[in-house]
């Protein structure tokens, strides 16, 4: 949906009146292991994800990120969305509006180089964000997702997504680390799937073993929790499908 398309639904008032349970599995920054190994996990078991994309940072090497191609690869499959993560993973709300709006626009350069439709979703790094980033990213992108951990208010009814006047997304963090992590995240997907809420998971790299870095997730429970959501038949989206699913666009 574009964002003329996203403002009259909303405007209008449209969308569907249901509470199917829906899932979106989102992941942070765009680490190699989105394409090494969520998206074969995912994607063999039917799961659909959504990248969401610090572009400056792909160019790093102390760390391994997705290359443009691979990020493209999996965009142009049915099964994942690539979108917006700022350029250089900034807090946004400690730049001024100019470089806020430096952000977007370099964001939509680089996507637009490298052969990807330009983004029309953001997710905050560190959750960070303000009334005056909020205004600015609203003129640039038709959603903003927030960050959370296991909580209820973290998330989403049908009601609150179409009815927020910024496009305001919360989500929960599954960077498990611990038995009692993935038991946690089992447990606030159930209560998301028997409320018929809209729940939006995100993490960061994929890694085998711990080591001690906070935003990662240990592959077992990232495997884990994949195959309770298979079991569980929650309705998997993008986070493009997801919007459009709500507001009712075919």
């Amino acid at each position: 949906m574009n964002k003329r398309k996203f403002i009259s639904a909303k405007r209008k008032g449209t969308g569907r009146k249901n509470r199917e349970p829906v899932l979106v599995f989102t992941f942070d920054d765009a680490f190699l292991t989105d394409y090494s190994k969520a998206y074969p996990e995912m994607t063999i078991r039917g799961i659909k994800g959504t990248s969401y994309v610090a572009t400056n940072w792909l160019n790093r090497t102390d760390r391994e990120f997705c290359s443009w191609s691979q990020l493209k690869e999996m965009n142009d499959s049915d099964w994942w969305d690539v979108q917006c993560h700022t350029h250089t993973h900034p807090r946004l709300s400690e730049l001024t509006e100019s470089e806020v709006r430096s952000e977007m626009e370099t964001v939509n350069q680089e996507f637009e180089n490298n052969g990807l439709p330009l983004p029309k979703h953001h997710a905050y790094p560190y959750g960070d964000t303000s009334d005056l980033v909020k205004e600015v990213l609203n003129e640039y992108r038709s959603t903003q997702r927030l960050t959370g951990r296991y909580r209820s208010s973290d998330l989403n009814s049908y009601r609150s997504i179409r009815s927020d006047e910024q496009s305001i997304v919360k989500a929960i963090s599954v960077d498990m680390q611990s038995q009692q992590d993935l038991n946690d995240a089992k447990g606030i997907v159930k209560e998301a799937y028997h409320k018929g809420s809209i729940i939006v998971l995100y993490c960061h790299e994929i890694l085998e073993e711990d080591s001690g870095y906070e935003f990662a997730v240990l592959e077992e429970y990232f495997i884990q929790l994949l195959d309770y959501i298979v079991n569980l038949r929650i309705k998997t989206m993008t986070i493009s499908e997801m919007y459009d699913y709500v507001f009712g666009v075919q």
